[in-house]
């Protein structure tokens, strides 16, 4: 079952147009992009490239590593939009931004 977990107040998320935070133990880009913001898993698939200190052109990043670029709303690769990267559900609600994510399987 998916829940909302509280990710980083408003005013910490508005200090920055990028984020990399851990969230139950995996590190998750956060980019506050057009006015909106947007939460992907924060390591590139290709070689764990941290997206957080990538290029952001529009909505789509670029790990910092070796160019991979990812849509920042859809998380597919930009150059083969059949190769996903994990998005995650973002809102800003009561002062704080939240994401949702499964509970991990024990």
């Amino acid at each position: 079952m998916a829940h909302w977990l509280k990710i980083l107040s408003q005013e910490e998320a508005e200090k920055s147009d990028r984020h990399e935070i851990v969230v139950e133990g995996e590190i998750i880009a956060v980019f506050r992009q057009e006015g909106s913001y947007y939460a992907l898993d924060g390591l590139c698939p290709h070689h764990q490239g941290p997206l957080a200190q990538g290029e952001v052109d529009g909505l789509v990043v670029e790990c910092p590593w070796h160019g991979w670029k990812f849509h920042l709303d859809s998380g597919c690769y930009a150059h083969n939009q059949s190769m996903q990267h994990t998005t995650y559900p973002i809102k800003l609600e009561g002062g704080f931004l939240w994401i949702q994510k499964n509970p991990k399987e024990d």
